[in-house]
């Protein structure tokens, strides 16, 4: 089982050495990423042993920066905290960065001069709350020397500071790539077909926000949807990306598909496994979890109204801010569900068809040249469709010009809309395709 995190970071430090100046300053950064953080309240201290409050924090923060500083070693609860936090990572694969604020970290690495000497005076202190100090200033030692040999950030007089916060912060969202969707490796097009939407939800943020992008299979609906979910889904503290609904509703005929969708939306929201035992139950629960909180909830491949409404009865659910993305290839659904704003995707130009064609017919941006007329007269048959493009490219890799005219002229035997009305139904459509062009 995964383990569950409670917090994006985990701030362990010194207070009276870097709380007001790189803590602050980084603390601040962090906030405005919108990443949820944990910092160290001295009101916690208490007593020998670290407070639940702490433990919990600790073992529940996926990232745990470490600042070493000058007077890090005089502090029994920096030096309880980075046992801890050592010890987790081992058992639950958190990720330690340490950062070194004014100190050498070969100092802190060794033990070096009155570093060393006031670690060894620490652990002395706690002799007579812990029965064998020596085993506690050896268990500090080797967490000292696992931290410090982890690759980290060295902060000294000589660096600019806040562009070193900067880089901190961007290192952390980039560690935590599991909050992201997946894209493809080449997104041709997606950035001139997403760059709308997003200010236009920027734009009516004080209130429900609800879009629809819509247009036929294979488009990039799905793709287009997930880039503006890891663009803004950052501002958002409860979210939820329910994919393929349309398979999920075909795959359950026996209409159970209600609940499933219950429980993933509720999954996602509370980041808990959720088990739902009937439709009305499900909606309680899903009314009572909102209870006008700010959500980002994304819809994919929608089919039918009542998909949606199995979720959600009305807007007034929903906090001010919240953005609900629906996609669809109905128009329809779309209007009856009363979107705010609906998106059409549309096909690629001929050039884009070309790049992304070629980036998976020759791994690179463009045909190759003894290529480029066979693969101008091969994109036409794919209608402007990413997936197509993608599927059919992939398809003609590595293969010679023969095989290349004898695809094409399996193509030209049947009417360009036949095989662009086939890609576009599914992907069983294109298995079709590939099967006939392998024939």
């Amino acid at each position: 089982m995964n383990h569950q995190w409670i917090y994006d970071v985990f701030i362990n430090f010194r207070g009276d050495d870097s709380r007001n100046s790189l803590v602050s300053h980084l603390y601040a950064a962090l906030s405005n990423a919108r990443i949820n953080t944990f910092l160290d309240d001295e009101k916690l201290h208490k007593g020998s042993e670290l407070q639940p409050q702490l433990l919990r924090a600790i073992q529940g923060s996926q990232i745990c920066l470490v600042v070493f500083s000058e007077n890090y070693s005089r502090s029994s609860w920096c030096l309880l905290e980075l046992e801890k936090i050592m010890e987790n990572r081992g058992t639950h694969g958190q990720i330690v960065i340490p950062i070194f604020y004014h100190i050498d970290p070969a100092i802190v690495r060794r033990q070096l001069g009155n570093f060393g000497k006031a670690l060894e005076i620490t652990a002395k202190k706690m002799q007579s709350k812990r029965e064998k100090q020596k085993l506690l200033l050896q268990t500090w030692k080797s967490a000292l020397s696992q931290a410090t040999n982890l690759s980290g950030w060295d902060v000294t007089s000589s660096r600019n500071e806040s562009e070193l916060v900067q880089k901190i912060v961007e290192e952390v969202l980039a560690k935590l790539d599991n909050t992201f969707m997946p894209l493809p490796e080449h997104t041709v097009g997606l950035e001139s077909r997403v760059e709308k939407m997003v200010p236009w939800i920027e734009n009516n943020s004080t209130k429900v926000c609800m879009i629809g992008i819509w247009g036929m299979g294979g488009l990039g609906k799905t793709t287009a949807a997930k880039a503006i979910y890891n663009q803004i889904h950052r501002k958002f503290v409860y979210r939820s990306f329910i994919e393929n609904i349309r398979e999920t509703c075909e795959r359950d005929s026996k209409g159970g598909w209600h609940i499933c969708l219950q429980q993933q939306l509720l999954s996602d929201l509370l980041k808990t496994k959720e088990k739902i035992h009937n439709i009305a139950s499900g909606t309680i629960a899903i009314k009572k979890m909102l209870s006008a909180k700010k959500v980002l909830i994304v819809l994919d491949d929608v089919t039918k109204v009542e998909q949606v409404k199995a979720l959600y009865e009305s807007r007034k659910w929903f906090g001010a801010g919240s953005v609900l993305i629906v996609t669809s290839r109905d128009a329809h659904i779309l209007k009856s569900l009363q979107v705010d704003h609906v998106y059409p995707v549309n096909e690629m130009d001929q050039k884009e068809s070309l790049e992304l064609f070629s980036w998976h017919a020759f791994r690179q941006a463009s045909p190759r040249a003894d290529f480029s007329e066979l693969s101008s007269s091969v994109i036409k048959y794919c209608g402007g469709l990413p997936l197509a493009a993608e599927v059919i490219g992939s398809y003609l890799y590595g293969r010679t010009r023969e095989e290349w005219t004898s695809v094409l002229s399996k193509l030209e035997i049947i009417p360009d809309h036949h095989v662009q009305e086939k890609l576009r139904i599914s992907y069983d459509g294109l298995s079709d395709v590939l099967e006939y062009l392998s024939s």
